[in-house]
């Protein structure tokens, strides 16, 4: 019966899915380290209105990504947004006598250590 040291599985099959498992994430890294590189060139590109079309591949991955990014900065603007209001109605929440807190004042100033 063979005995495992927690390596790799017994099997080819494991000892293969394994191995693959490995190198995508290895793949996974480069792609991480290159996009951004990718994605200034694009923006280069794009800025001298170079034909994406010419390279349907390099054209979708660009459409992808600036979606990605227009997703992605409307979530940090949106996160932004609800820390400024949160920072208002805790200001005002501040300066209020506690009787006439809103439940979501209250929820506030507890969630910032003002209120137990």
């Amino acid at each position: 019966m063979p005995c495992s040291d927690g390596g790799y599985g017994f099997s080819e099959t494991e000892r293969n899915n394994v191995k693959r498992t490995e190198r995508e994430a290895g793949k996974r890294e480069v792609l991480r380290e290159l996009e951004p590189l990718l994605c200034s060139a694009c923006r280069a590109l794009e800025n001298a209105d170079f034909d994406f079309s010419l390279n349907p591949a390099l054209d979708k991955w660009w459409h992808n990504h600036k979606e990605q990014d227009r997703r992605r900065e409307a979530a940090e603007a949106a996160q932004r947004e609800r820390e400024a209001y949160q920072a208002r109605v805790l200001k005002e929440a501040l300066n209020k006598p506690v009787n006439q807190l809103t439940a979501t004042e209250i929820k506030l100033l507890r969630d910032n250590g003002y209120l137990k």
